[in-house]
């Protein structure tokens, strides 16, 4: 299979492994090219590429917060303080919640 896709050296072997390779790239390329038509038709003209890398220092952080006397303490999810350019590419691809923590909370639950 990877001689008749022509790819590029990979250390996969057999034709499952080389298939499951070739479906992620694809899919990343997808979302690539669909967060670069978001932004396009938003007005911002950006490459998927350079949108990642100045959203590359927004974080998720898991804290373990103690709580009050016989009680287990309990993980808390809260984003970095993103950037105004950072702010604007969320706002266009429609994911402004990533930086309200309150709206976080309503949407991440921990795991059992």
């Amino acid at each position: 299979i990877k001689t008749d896709l022509e790819l590029r050296p990979m250390h996969h072997r057999t034709d499952p492994k080389i298939k499951a390779h070739v479906t992620i790239c694809m899919l990343a390329l997808l979302l690539e090219r669909h967060m670069e038509n978001i932004l396009s038709n938003s007005g911002l003209s950006m490459t998927a590429p350079t949108c990642i890398a100045t959203l590359s220092s927004c974080h998720l952080n898991r804290v373990l917060m103690p709580s009050g006397k016989g009680t287990e303490p309990e993980f808390v999810y809260t984003p970095t303080r993103a950037a105004t350019e950072q702010k604007d590419i969320l706002n266009r691809l429609n994911l402004s919640f990533l930086t309200d923590p309150m709206k976080l909370i309503e949407r991440i639950k921990a795991r059992p």
